[in-house]
């Protein structure tokens, strides 16, 4: 199993590779499977785009802790802030996010939450730090992966230029007729839509 760091919604440009790469949307079961199999195997490494420990960092770090414990209320996926830190170093720091790059050895998932109004008392005061909550329902996980060199090769050996493959049709035996009959179908299947529209308005 490859290496596995995870990240809440943050990604920045060094984390993607030079070449080709692909993002996957995953279910949740998939992506607990996955995240508690990296977990038991030793493989699991969270990162964050802010260092959580440092003085002024409160609410970010208390907005982190709500996040995982949202994860686990609502998928029973159970991460502790130790999961987030860089393992060895004799104290207390998250493991930078710039410092991971989706490989053929490692992947990147993030997971994002939207936010919602949260329930508060008529005389509570208005605080813009805690008026919002993560929405359990509007959790997403997305998984990156780097593609092998013979599938990135593949993609472009079968890309072709728009223009050199109008020129080539063109070039080719009857293909200006084909080109116009094309042509003809499309404006068929505009007007259709239109007319359609129109009765539907």
């Amino acid at each position: 199993m490859k290496k596995l760091y995870l990240s809440f919604g943050s990604l920045t440009l060094n984390n993607l590779p030079v070449g080709a790469f692909r993002r996957r949307q995953l279910p949740a079961s998939e992506a607990k499977a996955l995240i508690l199999r990296a977990k038991r195997d030793g493989l699991l490494q969270g990162v964050c785009d802010e260092d959580l420990f440092s003085p002024g960092m409160e609410s970010k770090a208390k907005d982190h802790e709500e996040l995982r414990q949202v994860l686990c209320d609502a998928h029973n996926i159970q991460l502790s802030m130790e999961d987030f830190t860089l393992p060895g170093s004799g104290f207390e720091t998250v493991f930078p996010l710039n410092l991971v790059e989706v490989t053929g050895e490692q992947n990147l998932m993030i997971v994002t939450f939207s936010y919602t109004f949260r329930e508060s008392g008529r005389d509570e005061r208005f605080d813009i730090n805690t008026m919002f909550r993560a929405d359990p329902h509007s959790i997403e996980f997305d998984l990156l992966e780097s593609w092998p060199p013979s599938q990135a090769n593949k993609i472009d050996s079968e890309w072709e230029d728009p223009a050199e493959a109008l020129v080539r049709l063109l070039e080719s035996e009857g293909g200006p007729e084909r080109l116009a009959e094309e042509a003809r179908e499309l404006v068929k299947e505009k007007m259709a839509k239109r007319i359609q529209k129109g009765q539907t308005d």
